[in-house]
């Protein structure tokens, strides 16, 4: 964490030090700069920018494919979180009737 309180400081920050930070990694770098008070926060558009916008505008068709992989990876996910979750909770979408509010 210190290495990215360490580029918010840094003026200006060099290519070198965040061509390995993806592009949705800079966000939450933004982020921490309003949380210690900066108005604004800028990264320079680099490679990572350009391959995560390229990604964007892809064929829908070579793009179903990466998407298909993701959902059943996030049925996996699902699958075995359920497996740890304490087994009297309740789902979110259920209510619970508290008599103590009446």
């Amino acid at each position: 964490m210190r290495f990215f309180y360490e580029l918010l400081l840094i003026s200006p920050i060099s290519s070198l030090e965040i061509s390995h930070i993806s592009c949705t990694g800079m966000g939450p770098i933004c982020n921490m700069g309003a949380e210690i008070g900066a108005t604004t926060s800028l990264f320079p558009y680099n490679k990572r920018m350009y391959n995560y916008l390229k990604w964007a505008d892809i064929d829908p068709s070579v793009k179903q494919k990466y998407e298909q992989m993701a959902e059943k990876d996030k049925a996996r996910y699902e699958k075995e979180m359920t497996a740890y979750k304490n087994r009297a909770a309740l789902p979110v979408q259920e209510e619970v009737d508290d008599e103590d509010d009446e």
